[in-house]
């Protein structure tokens, strides 16, 4: 019995350091997200189809999960442009990708993988099937500083050509503190 708890106890340890290990082993890596950490305010322009030109305006607010592995992203404002919903970011240290995973107002879902290089994160979905079309999604970020990037969203349908569908920036919203005007008297 002593050995088969000793045993047992082997293993719990020895599965609690390699889960360690590898949480510090991709940590340069998660801490890349930081970038997008914060409030993000979200102008986009549609390119194609009945909307045409017209631009949709949303604010992200970007947060750790408390364990400070999962980004989570909730909107505010016009969400209808992409179907809106909420967004968890991560990194897969398994397949070595960023991993971009959107839960639309619609009920639908859109699972992408990313990778990033320089200041330009390239997100990119399976083949999704809606009816009889399949469609592939392409969304290019490109941080412009440490407040501001650009995004292009694009598809690709079933034998088709990529083609961009919205076009946009972001400006991550500075806080400003300020004092109480009471204490100022």
């Amino acid at each position: 019995m002593a050995k088969a708890s000793g045993l047992c106890m082997l293993v719990i340890l020895t599965a609690t350091l390699l889960t360690a290990q590898t949480r510090s082993e991709d940590k340069p890596a998660r801490e890349k997200l930081n970038y997008f950490l914060g409030t993000w305010n979200i102008e986009m322009h549609m390119k194609t189809g009945a909307l045409n030109s017209h631009l949709y305006f949303t604010t992200e607010h970007n947060e750790w999960a408390p364990d400070h592995t999962l980004l989570l992203s909730k909107p505010d404002g016009d969400t209808a442009a992409a179907g809106g919903g909420l967004a968890v970011m991560g990194y897969s240290p398994s397949r070595h990708v960023y991993t971009y995973h959107i839960l639309k107002s619609t009920g639908d879902s859109e699972d992408l993988q990313g990778t990033v290089e320089d200041r330009t994160w390239t997100w990119l979905s399976e083949e999704v099937r809606t009816g009889a079309e399949s469609t592939k999604t392409r969304i290019t970020m490109k941080e412009i500083s440490p407040t501001a990037y650009t995004l292009q969203v694009e598809t690709f349908p079933a034998g088709g050509t990529w083609f961009t569908v919205m076009e946009g920036t972001a400006k991550k919203a500075v806080v400003h503190s300020h004092q109480d005007v009471a204490f100022l008297r």
